[in-house]
């Protein structure tokens, strides 16, 4: 398709249509051995629109795109090339090195010299070379990528370049150099400007946030919502109550309002709407999640009207605060520490409305009602669990251990330690390290590339052996008689008991899950034949 200059304001279903449009093989192409046989140059075209801010997905954005890949038509014609695919990433910076799924996706295609449809690359059109590279890994990934076949073309809107020089290598690093300094520059006045913004007390207006709206013909002002400040409020207080954010989520669902991108309202969504500083009329800068403060230490109010009061939101805040939750002593993101013999193993059997069975996992927790001390439940709907199902913590456990026990004790002389499965794993990432630290010794590699991305591999590497270690740690079980193990499962650790981790593998090692299903509500006691063991098939 070659694409329109004038590009109207659209659903998201139509933008995604033409964000699918301005990708792939133009339309009546001719096939690639008509255009091999006339002697066309075939060229690749690549166009790239950063974030406009508050612009996502509008009919301006697409049409931002659809614009430089017109020009690189008349690039193109001028000449005397034939474009053969579209690349186009859309709402993406090149400053940010962050991730371009159709940049990756030409870089290979100029590798193998051909595209999937059959068409040989001859060289590479863009609005201007800014467009695919601002940073020396990008420029330096770009060319290796284009000079992987010899007397390719590059054009752009002044003209072509010829990138095999060696005066390329120099003018191409020059303007990255250029570009770096101009996105610093960008970022510090972009920064001062929010930080001025505050001191004035004017809200960010970068985009639609629940519970305000921009006014129109207003820049730079904010108006409430009525309805959606309302839910706020509920929310709120229903926070500062001691609700459980499972609870707050509900009165979102139930409200019938919806997100701001049509999906299913979930729990960390509600946190960050019910803990936004904007909700009481103030602002927060800097990495350190600080709100702004005028000179005298106060907080200070914005002059858009605020939902709630700074003091509800510094409540709110001590149960939520965003990048802020995690203390010297928690787990960092990523970690996750075991309490309880089950947990990861119980699965939810409750019967949903469209007859599939829930069968999400049912997370272990403290218990301060009833006799159990621990309870396994099901997750609630809000974290993408039924809700529906119970069962007291050491009940399940004493029962599952003993049914274990009793299957091991039919071949008492097998070792019940598992074989760790990431072995080969750990092998193939220590000899890509090692062989690219040969390539740089030997030359092949230059050191931009090397120390750029040793620290990866280094990470994966030493990933591995740090779980291979806590594994070895926590799967060793000697080989013991069946009363020797049912002694030790018992036994207290300091006595030379099975921890906890032990415990685990063991049962792990015989079993895939354990099916829990409900019994109903009230005292109703359970039997054996609520719950079903779903056994590791044998090898």
């Amino acid at each position: 398709m070659q694409p329109d200059e004038s590009v109207p304001a659209v659903d998201g279903a139509v933008l995604a249509k033409l964000d699918m449009e301005m990708r792939g093989v133009p339309e009546n192409l001719p096939s690639p051995a008509e255009l091999i046989a006339s002697g066309a140059k075939c060229v690749l075209a690549y166009a790239r629109i950063s974030d406009l801010s508050g612009k996502r997905g509008t009919s301006k954005n697409a049409k931002g795109v659809t614009n430089q890949h017109t020009t690189n038509h008349s690039t193109a014609r001028r000449e005397n090339l034939v474009i053969v695919r579209y690349y186009t990433d859309n709402d993406l910076s090149a400053s940010k090195d962050a991730y371009r799924p159709d940049f990756e996706l030409m870089l290979t295609h100029l590798h193998k010299g051909v595209t999937p449809e059959g068409y040989p690359i001859h060289g590479v059109v863009a609005v201007d070379e800014d467009r695919i590279y601002k940073l020396p890994a990008q420029w330096q990934h770009f060319i290796e990528a284009f000079r992987a076949a010899p007397d390719r073309v590059f054009a752009d809107d002044y003209g072509t370049q010829d990138l095999y020089s060696e005066n390329s290598e120099i003018i191409g690093l020059l303007g990255v150099a250029i570009a770096m300094g101009e996105n610093r520059k960008r970022r510090s006045r972009t920064r001062r400007w929010h930080e001025g913004q505050a001191r004035r007390g004017i809200a960010h207006t970068g985009g639609r946030v629940f519970g305000y709206e921009p006014v129109e013909g207003k820049p730079g002002e904010i108006q409430v919502v009525p309805e959606e400040a309302a839910l706020i409020r509920k929310a709120v207080t229903a926070c500062i109550a001691g609700q459980s954010w499972g609870t707050i989520t509900k009165l979102f669902q139930e409200s019938g309002i919806p997100t701001a991108k049509g999906g299913p309202w979930r729990d960390q969504t509600v946190k960050q709407i019910v803990s936004n500083p904007r909700n009481a009329g103030l602002r927060i800068l800097g990495e350190g999640n600080d709100v702004y403060r005028d000179e005298h230490g106060e907080m200070k109010l914005g002059q858009w009207e605020a939902i709630i009061t700074p003091a509800e939101w510094e409540k709110v805040a001590e149960r939520y605060r965003p990048r802020n939750r995690i203390g010297k002593n928690k787990l960092a993101k990523g970690v996750v520490s075991r309490v309880y013999l089950g947990s990861g193993l119980y699965r939810c059997g409750n019967l949903l409305e469209d007859g599939r069975r829930c069968n999400s996992v049912m997370a272990g927790r403290k218990n301060d009602k009833g006799r159990a001390a621990y309870r396994y439940g099901c997750r609630p709907v809000t974290n993408g669990g039924c809700g529906g199902v119970s069962v007291a913590g050491e009940w399940i456990d004493e029962r599952i251990s003993e049914l274990v026990l009793l299957a091991l004790d039919q071949r008492p002389a097998v070792v019940a330690e598992v074989h760790w499965d990431k072995e080969s794993e750990l092998e193939a990432a220590v000899r890509r390290r090692d062989d690219f630290e040969g390539r740089w010794n030997r030359g092949e590699i230059g050191d931009e590339r090397f120390y750029r991305m040793l620290p990866g591999l280094d990470d994966t590497v030493n990933k591995l052996r740090r779980e291979r270690a806590a594994f070895q740690r926590a799967n060793t079980v000697p080989v013991e008689t069946a009363v020797e193990r049912r002694e030790r499962w018992y036994k207290p650790v300091e006595d030379g008991g099975y921890d906890l981790q032990q415990k685990r593998s063991i049962l792990f090692a015989e079993l895939s899950a354990v099916v829990v299903y409900p019994v109903g509500r009230g005292t109703q006691k359970r039997s054996l034949d609520s719950f079903k063991p779903v056994w590791n098939a044998a090898e």
